[in-house]
Parts: structure tokens; C-alpha cells; sequence
């Protein structure tokens, strides 16, 4: 059938890919239907990702759309969550989640590009520090260099906060600093005053 319509191989792995995420959407629905937002447990959601082959960029994805229809009256704005750590990555991930935010999580500078080529968020939350160095310096420059993400509120997590961080932070004009191990009372409030600060989200 392939070659009788005269599909690419290519274009048969999008067909594929959208089938995948339309199932796992639906499968997302109805796990929120039955059990609203305590029934996704990373043990579910892991276990659908991976009856699905749905990639951490393509999760992260549909998860926030599916919140910001679900409640669309309630949801605070969409986060672009960047941590190589995958526990760090789910914990925050749970904190901004219950606190009414969508939340994007890739684990890696890649990961983040193709992301935003899918969905704008309205902050970037990222660590400064990788294995590789402190790529998140790298990461600031391109969200800041880019025309469609340069007004995004940009905040880093960083375990030191020391002197020379803080003076290259402050240089390029970055929005905040979040020290771990994070306080999320302190994390939700510093979102919330931005929020109302910017005025309403669209």
C-alpha cells in the first residue's frame, strides 16, 4: 500500500507518530475523566509512554495542551521545565502541576529546541549547571537571541549561588535566580507575582 500510494518513508513515520499521540491522547483523557489530575502517577504515565513509544518531547507536549484544555479556567501559564536530571525533572514537574501550571519538561538543550518549535511557553525554568558544563548560560543566549522566545521570563536553578554566577546573571538580565533544593512556596509566588505583573495570559 506503501508504494501503490507512493509514500515516502518518511512521511509513513509521521503518519505513524500522529496515530501514536492521538491514541496516547486519548488514553490521557481518559485517565483525567476517571481520575482527574491525582491519577497521573508517573507510574501510569511512564507505562502508557512506553505502550505507545511516545517521547519525552511528544509527552510533554500533549500533557500541557490536555491541562490547558481540562482547565482552561484554572491553569496559570505553560513552563518549559530544563533539567538533565530525570528525578529533579519529575519532582518539579508534580510541584507546578499541582499548583495549576502546565509544564514541558525536556532533559537536555536538543530536547528544548524541539520543543519550542512546537509550543511557547510562557516561562523557561532551567538549571545553569549540566555534565558538560554550564550550559545554561548557552541556553539564556538562544532563547534570548531568538525573536519568537527573547520575551520569555527566563528564571535558573542553581545549588551554588555564588558571586561570579550571580555577576554573569545579572550582566545578561536574567529574570531570577531559584536556589536548590528549591523552595516551591518561594518558586510559585515568584511565577504568580510575574503573572500578574505581565497581566493575563493568552
Amino acid at each position: 500500500m506503501q508504494r501503490e500510494l507512493n509514500i515516502s518513508e518518511g512521511k509513513l513515520l509521521e503518519f505513524e507518530r500522529d496515530i501514536k499521540n492521538t491514541l496516547y491522547k486519548e488514553s490521557l483523557q481518559e485517565i483525567w475523566l476517571t481520575g482527574g489530575l491525582a491519577a497521573f502517577t508517573p507510574e501510569v504515565i511512564d507505562t502508557l509512554r512506553k505502550k505507545f513509544e511516545i517521547s519525552r518531547i511528544d509527552h510533554s507536549v500533549i500533557e500541557a495542551a490536555l491541562l490547558r484544555e481540562f482547565r482552561k479556567n484554572r491553569i496559570r501559564g505553560t513552563i518549559l521545565v530544563v533539567d538533565e536530571d530525570d528525578k529533579t525533572l519529575l519532582e518539579i514537574s508534580s510541584q507546578l502541576r499541582s499548583n495549576f501550571f502546565a509544564v514541558i519538561a525536556p532533559g537536555n538543550l536538543e530536547e528544548v529546541t524541539a520543543c519550542l518549535k512546537i509550543a511557547t511557553p510562557n516561562f523557561i525554568l532551567s538549571e545553569i549547571n549540566f555534565q558538560s558544563g554550564p550550559l545554561g548560560f548557552d541556553l539564556y543566549e538562544f532563547i534570548r537571541s531568538t525573536p519568537y522566545t527573547k520575551q520569555i521570563p527566563f528564571l535558573f536553578m542553581t545549588e551554588k549561588m555564588d558571586r561570579n554566577t550571580l555577576l554573569i546573571g545579572k550582566r545578561l538580565g536574567v529574570d531570577e535566580f531559584i536556589v536548590k533544593p528549591i523552595d516551591y512556596e518561594l518558586l510559585i509566588e515568584t511565577l504568580n507575582g510575574k503573572l500578574r505583573h505581565r497581566g493575563p495570559q493568552p
